[in-house]
């Protein structure tokens, strides 16, 4: 005879596609009172299977609606996963199989939850944050990384438990992005340290010196560590990023990140993607190092790091890559990450010296660059002109009308964003650069030719953005 949750999920199931919010609340209320009458430990598995099952197949705009998205059926969902987390960290086991496929199917029907919250706009609006965002919940995942910082080879062959791991690291930095509400609330700021750990350990360099320059594909195991944990921070803009940034320096990562630089520049040329993937997120975090005021005085000490972003700039492949495509991959990134770095030094004078007398440096790479395919390349190429091109050398420039708009787009979204910045270059940037070009006559044709004057105007009298 089949249970009464069998029963409430298969109502659900047959009405999947009409539904309404109301209805399914009725039924989420009958499947928790039947949970918590349920003390079977050999039943309850099954129960929570037969449950997700059911929820996964739900549209996410119903899982989101107001009515549900707060209730206790997700709280229950929650605590189970976190018993599998604590099972699969302090016991030290293997996850059953149908661990695993819980622990898989419970971080996707999470993170498709997230993904339509942010779809809809409702992620600062939504109940759903007051039951995700538990303390307990967040200090088992951080146990969990930390426990991988130390005894990684527990985990060397989980691939399927990996993998739902980086989903669920990945799906609370989906939740965190652009919400300085959420990312810098302490519950989610209990991940910072544990993820510092990570990054710092033996294991992420090792990890990456071990990676064959022919692979075409990364082990779950390679994905999170040398891509999930430093993806959350390179992309966390919150208070944690300046933390783990400043613990990467104090634990002289930099000289770790030059050892392997050193190991794999001279064959950039024939990387693929599983070494090309990794690099570009281990230069992505040198960008931040170089971003912040405090930090780039760690590189005055790794000097040898800037021969390295400019080799990365030079190699043939990565620029007839960049000059190619329009689309973001693992090449582009990491022309990405370096030329942000590079562009991030230079607000420093005495670097922006070292840079230009450095052996590897020229300014025909950044004119090359400026013609790429790939819009925050071609702007980072175009801010580092600004600074090193003399008034000749910018009066030759071409492509006026495209130095425009660029510049003009990035303004544009910038001064309509609450931080002042667009893809992490600030309103302040983009005029600093753009006053430097606005010497050519043609600029300032085009400026004018499409009314671009009443933006520049605002940028000067809106008082919030603090310009000197």
């Amino acid at each position: 005879m089949d249970s009464a949750i069998n029963e409430y999920c298969t109502k659900i199931s047959n009405q999947r596609q009409t539904i309404l919010p109301e209805q399914l609340k009725t039924l989420f209320d009958l499947i928790v009172i039947e949970l918590n009458k349920n003390n079977n430990n050999l039943t309850i598995d099954n129960d929570y299977c037969k449950i997700i099952d059911t929820l996964k197949n739900l549209r996410g705009v119903t899982l989101i609606d107001q009515l549900i998205v707060n209730n206790e059926l997700f709280h229950l969902i929650q605590n189970f996963l976190m018993n599998i987390l604590n099972k699969w960290f302090k016991d030290g086991i293997i996850l059953t199989d149908k661990d695993e496929y819980l622990f898989q199917k419970i971080v996707e029907l999470f993170s498709k939850m997230i993904e339509h919250l942010r779809k809809t706009n409702q992620v600062s609006s939504s109940t759903f944050r007051t039951w995700f965002l538990n303390e307990s919940f967040f200090k088992t995942i951080a146990s969990v990384l930390e426990d991988i910082s130390i005894n990684s080879y527990k985990y060397l062959d989980q691939d399927q438990t990996m993998r739902s791991l980086s989903m669920l690291i990945e799906s609370i930095e989906s939740f965190q992005a652009s919400n300085d509400l959420i990312r810098n609330n302490p519950t989610v700021l209990l991940l910072v340290d544990p993820i510092i750990k990570c990054l710092c350990s033996s294991t992420y360099i090792n990890t990456l010196k071990q990676i064959d320059i022919k692979s075409s594909d990364r082990n779950a195991f390679e994905d999170f560590i040398l891509g999930t944990c430093p993806c959350y921070c390179a992309w966390n803009r919150g208070k944690g990023q300046i933390i783990i940034i400043n613990a990467l320096c104090l634990n002289n990562m930099l000289k770790s990140y030059q050892e392997i630089y050193d190991l794999f520049l001279p064959t950039i040329d024939n990387w693929e993607y599983a070494l090309m993937e990794s690099i570009f997120y281990m230069t992505a975090l040198l960008r931040y190092v170089a971003f912040y005021p405090s930090t780039r005085e760690y590189l005055k000490t790794n000097l040898k790091l800037i021969d390295s972003m400019l080799i990365i700039l030079n190699s043939n492949c990565l620029l007839d890559n960049v000059l190619t495509t329009t689309d973001y991959n693992s090449e582009t990134n990491l022309t990405d990450s370096a030329i942000s770095f590079i562009f991030n030094l230079t607000h420093d004078f005495e670097m922006l010296t070292i840079i230009k007398d450095n052996s590897f440096f020229s300014k025909e790479i950044f004119l090359k660059l400026k013609n790429s395919q790939v819009d925050r390349v071609k702007l980072h190429a175009l801010m580092i002109l600004s600074k090193i091109l003399n008034e000749q050398d910018i009066l030759n420039l071409d492509h006026i009308d495209e130095l425009t708009s660029i510049f003009i787009n990035y303004l544009s979204r910038a001064m309509n964003d609450p931080c002042h910045t667009f893809e992490d270059v600030p309103v302040e940037h983009l005029l600093v650069s753009l006053k430097a070009f606005i010497q050519h006559d043609e600029i300032k044709e085009e400026i004018a030719r499409q009314n671009y004057l009443s933006l520049l105007i605002r940028c000067v009298t809106q008082k919030d953005l603090h310009l000197g």
